[in-house]
């Protein structure tokens, strides 16, 4: 497994994050998201295929265990797209929010 470097995982966009999930160990992501927020607010969770369920438990280690009481899940969508291969692929967008 290939270590991805946090400018590769990370896209600012105004006032917000947006962190590419990867098949990365949960816990780091979560560690690296968590130190997302001392930049902002608002961090956009971006997975697809395999990676959803990692972007799941990274929010749930956000929301439930590090800034439990200060933060939320402020939204969940989901979508899917089909490539030229003819194969389907979800994806999920949780955007979590530190409360102030």
């Amino acid at each position: 497994m290939q270590k991805r470097y946090l400018i590769e995982q990370t896209i600012k966009s105004d006032d917000q994050l947006v962190f590419i999930v990867y098949d990365d160990p949960i816990m780091e992501s979560a560690m690296e998201v968590l130190e997302k927020f001392n930049q902002t607010n608002v961090v956009i969770l971006k997975g697809k295929g395999k990676t959803i369920p990692v972007a799941v438990a990274i929010a749930n280690i956000i929301e439930s265990n590090f800034l439990k009481g200060n933060s939320k899940i402020k939204k969940i969508q989901l979508d899917s797209e089909i490539p030229d291969d003819g194969r389907m692929i979800s994806n999920i967008e949780i955007t979590l929010e530190k409360n102030n």
